[in-house]
């Protein structure tokens, strides 16, 4: 039977009648009811951030055509959380999986799960061979110490005169 979601419950009459070889006949019936699946659903604010000040907003989006429903939001570096919506900043770069399980009042539940990435941040740093010098023929080395665990740097030096370089 289709389900006509304008009422409260979709439901149905099941009916079996037994009939013995000598035609007695017994009946049994029983209503069922099928009640709505939450859809569940969230928007993320930017799926791929680096490692130094991110923070994810996880907005919930789920449908449910009546009734209401709770959330359990599991993200696989250990977080669990029974709020609505949820925000959250990872301590380490990788990728994560985000997971919202919606349960309806009436105990049907779906889950979704999404794939978020903590991209690396670089260590910016340099050493300079001597921080004072005379005026006239200074000479100055600078020696770039910026690392970052994966991927590689591009660089930009400010020489605070207006003066920009990209040698490493």
């Amino acid at each position: 039977k289709e389900c006509d979601w304008s009422s409260d419950v979709c439901s149905s009459d099941l009916r079996l009648v037994a009939t013995s070889q000598l035609g007695c006949p017994d009946t049994f019936e029983n209503d069922l009811f099928v009640y709505p699946v939450p859809a569940p659903d969230f928007t993320i604010n930017d799926s791929i951030q680096c490692l130094n000040g991110n923070w994810f907003d996880f907005t919930n989006t789920t449908q449910l055509k009546w009734g209401s429903f709770s959330n359990r939001w599991i993200l696989t570096d250990g977080t669990v959380a029974n709020s609505f919506h949820l925000s959250h900043s990872f301590a380490s770069e990788d990728t994560f999986q985000v997971r919202l399980e919606t349960t309806s009042a009436l105990g049907c539940h779906d889950t979704v799960e999404k794939t978020v990435m903590v991209h690396p941040s670089p260590s910016s740093g340099f050493s300079v061979s001597d921080t004072a010098n005379c005026l006239a023929g200074n000479s100055f080395a600078f020696t770039n110490t910026s690392t970052i665990s994966r991927g590689s740097l591009g660089f930009t030096w400010d020489f605070d005169d207006s003066t920009f370089s990209s040698q490493t």
